[in-house]
């Protein structure tokens, strides 16, 4: 929804209800919360958690400075003490702004509120001070926000707040949650504009025993006063033509701004909503040059980490394509969706969930999706502005073979259809993604610049069969190339926590079952690299377009691998475990103006955080069914504080196994389906000294305290893992 606020102002209670409601936020919440409340304020400042410099008296000019009469020259008098003090209060203000600003990245970590209790009267209709009138000039206050990275800092907003807006504001930005009945707006359902909002909410003023209620609109307020029952005989109704602007944030207009600083990191200009490229590219592993993979060709999804941030410990819900998708652009888990499987549509289990895609179609964008987005077959119209689409092509260039009917079912559901690689002397274009990518390049030549758009392109390559021209093979030497240096089962971990690699055997030159040769595996991984950097490349062609057009200083890009891949580790190929080679994936995302361009991050963040990051970044509200946290305070600062765990799944008949990974541990708890009380196995991997993950230690004695105590993180779930 898009939110169009009627006019606000001060609201019930004055500034007293405020205050009490902020003193409350510090028990909810884990962020530092700064509140200014200046008196009386006619000027707007920033300050941070000093209310000894906060009260200089700036009201009630005519009593303090013993004017008596206001004549022509006693008001200039009077309005020069006034902003006398008001300067004054700035210069105070400031220093010790900056004083906070430089100890220790406190401004990092703290949310600044500058607020007024209320207006004053400062010349207006020959008035001084705060006479209790329902006057403009009383009733419109300064509101200031500051929060690095939440918030974006570029030109106010012109939408409008009541200070009640402030307490529920102030949870959602520190993430204390709601705390119902909450009185203060929320936004009216407006897709169309303001012209199509409901009738604006009231607002409630009392005085003197009397209940004053004020109807606003965009162009006039009606101010009404009358008795407390609203008899007809005695009301009075004002009518006042609004010409004011104003500079205040409503709340849902400033939660879309800290949602999204969207706008204002794209380039700190303007407000215009940011298109977004959405890249997915199938059984990508981060073994990429920005992951430190440097002999891996891969200049174009370099580009983006330069132009954008790194997340090297990103983390999917499910290693295998469906679940993992379903998961990524549902912005929910695989126990809510109930995909498993790779038969399974999301909407049997949440026939009226909001995609990612679909979301920002209700918001307003252009939405159009190609290539491998959802897993093939179960695509999601709802999703999309136009219908989506991919190409026809052939699977293989030198055999003439049918096509395996699905690329990661089981053997028995599949056909074998030909080789596990082929090096082929043909165009880019002659392969699937190869046509992906012209078909998203005609399709940004035809985007409006008026229109934000969301552009989803998904390729399929690096999965099986690792086919590719020739001239992405000749980028690799075999001789160079390393094989696993861990071709064995983990020791100690159950015999169900891996597969027999039935994926890779369906393919014409595989063994049946037994090892995988040091040859062919050497074939294996140089026919992965070929197909990376071939779809890196494609990747390349999109961007060259989008810089073309002009678009890319207002489009976020993010890419993802749908999880990660094993090539060889464990004495495994493909993915459907727990492991770290298969949970792991690549996740860059670039928004122009970023202050943190170019670093990667080690916080702990999952492919369902996905889907919040980018609402927020473009400004849009965030659906209440969302089961990940937005890691958009990340693309500020990338080592922040974060999350505690990262949690994935995978099924084996009747079991489940849930694993969790922590900074330095990854526990796995193998668990009856139909009763979680029921444990089957544990698994334990200290990354600290164990990063392949090749010995479980969770039964040595030595480590009883270690899995109690991640047994009860892991029995609280992703819930507890919130920052």
């Amino acid at each position: 929804q898009i939110g169009y606020f009627p006019p606000t102002w001060i609201g019930i209670g004055r500034w007293t209800v405020g205050v009490c409601a902020l003193l409350r936020i510090r028990l909810h919440s884990r962020r530092r919360v700064g509140v200014c409340l200046w008196k009386n304020s006619g000027k707007c400042l920033a300050e941070m958690e000093r209310p000894d410099v906060l009260t200089p008296r700036l009201g009630e000019f005519s009593r303090a400075l013993n004017l008596g009469s206001v004549g022509e020259a006693n008001m200039k008098q009077a309005l020069h003490h006034y902003h006398a003090a008001s300067n004054g209060a700035w210069i105070n203000r400031r220093a010790v702004y900056s004083i906070h600003s430089t100890a220790k990245g406190l401004t990092q970590d703290t949310i600044v509120l500058l607020i007024s209790d209320h207006g004053d009267f400062c010349g207006h209709n020959n008035m001084l001070g705060e006479a209790m009138f329902l006057h403009d000039s009383l009733l419109r206050v300064p509101m200031i926000w500051y929060a690095l990275g939440s918030i974006r800092q570029c030109a106010g907003q012109n939408e409008v707040a009541q200070l009640i807006d402030v307490f529920p504001t102030m949870l959602e930005l520190t993430g204390s949650g709601h705390q119902q009945p909450m009185a203060a707006l929320t936004s009216p359902n407006c897709p169309k504009g303001p012209t199509n909002c409901p009738p604006a909410p009231s607002e409630l003023y009392h005085r003197n025993g009397a209940t004053l209620k004020r109807l606003t609109s965009p162009d006039a307020r009606t101010t009404r006063t009358s008795a407390a029952k609203w008899k007809k005989s005695n009301s009075v109704v004002e009518i006042v033509t609004n010409q004011m602007t104003t500079n205040t944030l409503s709340r849902r207009a400033l939660l879309g701004a800290t949602a999204a600083g969207s706008a204002c990191y794209l380039s700190g200009q303007t407000a215009q909503k940011p298109n977004v490229l959405f890249f997915a590219v199938d059984d990508l592993r981060p073994e990429l040059a920005c992951y430190g993979k440097t002999y891996i060709k891969s200049p174009n999804i370099d580009r983006i980490a330069k132009n954008g941030m790194v997340f090297r410990r990103a983390y999917c819900q499910q290693a295998v394509c469906s679940p993992s998708r379903t998961s990524l652009l549902t912005g929910t888990r695989p126990d809510t969706t109930k995909v498993w499987d790779l038969v399974t549509h999301f909407r049997d289990a949440i026939p009226n969930v909001v995609t990612l895609p679909q979301h920002f179609k209700k918001n307003g964008y252009f939405v159009q999706g190609m290539g491998k987005i959802f897993h093939p077959g179960y695509d999601d119209e709802p999703s999309w502005s136009v219908p989506w689409k991919t190409p026809k092509a052939e699977t293989y260039a030198n055999v003439k073979t049918a096509e395996v009917k699905d690329e990661d079912a089981a053997p028995k559901n599949k056909t074998k259809g030909g080789p596990a690689f082929e090096s082929g002397n043909v165009a880019d274009n002659f392969y699937k993604d190869g046509m992906v990518a012209d078909m998203a390049v005609e399709t940004i030549k035809g985007l409006s610049k008026k229109t934000p758009f969301f552009l989803a392109v998904g390729f399929a390559k690096p999965h099986l069969p690792f086919v590719s021209p020739k001239k992405y093979w000749d980028m690799y030497n075999p001789a160079q190339i390393e094989l696993a240096p861990n071709p064995y089962h983990p020791k100690g971990a159950p015999e169900y926590a891996l597969t027999n690699s039935n994926e890779l055997r369906n393919y014409t030159n595989m063994p049946a079952e037994g090892p995988i040769n040091d040859k062919l595996a050497r074939q294996l991984k140089h026919g992965y690299y070929a197909a990376v950097s071939y779809t890196d490349a494609q990747i390349g062609k999109v961007l060259n377009e989008l810089e073309r057009s002009g678009m890319s200083k207002n489009t976020i890009i993010v890419l993802w691998g749908d999880h990660g891949w094993k090539l060889g580790e464990h004495g495994e190929w493909c993915k459907h475990s727990n492991v770290e080679n298969d949970t792991n994936a690549p996740l860059l995302l670039s928004v122009p103006g970023m202050k943190a361009a170019g670093k990667q991050s080690n916080a702990l963040v999952e492919f369902v955080d996905i889907y919040p990051t980018l609402a927020e970044l473009a400004g849009l509200p965030l659906p209440a069914h969302l089961e990940g946290s937005s890691f958009k305070p990340l693309l500020d600062t990338p080592d922040r504080p974060w999350k505690v765990a990262a949690f994935s799944q995978y099924p084996r008949r009747k079991l489940m196994g849930y694993s969790m990974r922590t900074d330095r541990y990854r526990m796995t708890v193998w668990v009856d389906r139909q009763d979680h009380t029921k444990v089957d196995a544990t698994e334990l991997y200290d990354h600290q000294t164990d990063p392949q993950e090749n010995t479980n230690i969770a039964s040595l004695p030595a480590n009883k305290d270690v899995v109690k105590r991640l047994m009860e993180q892991w029995k609280k779930g992703w819930q507890g893992a919130k920052l």
